[in-house]
């Protein structure tokens, strides 16, 4: 008999959210502009902290 493998819990902040929930739309920056990576890490700043993303904007 073989084990079933469960995936492993999603990572959720202090709030209960995933880095799903701070995810917006699509970009419509270029890709090597940078501002991308500036939002990423705005986003992975804001999921750590646990701030709730409706108090976010990205523009």
């Amino acid at each position: 008999m073989s084990a079933v493998a469960t995936p492993p819990p999603k990572k959720t902040n202090r709030i209960g959210l995933d880095v799903a929930g701070y995810k917006g739309l699509r970009t419509t920056l270029c890709a090597g502009c940078g501002h991308n990576a500036i939002s990423e890490r705005i986003i992975e700043a804001f999921f750590e902290m646990g701030v709730a993303p409706w108090r976010v904007i990205k523009l």
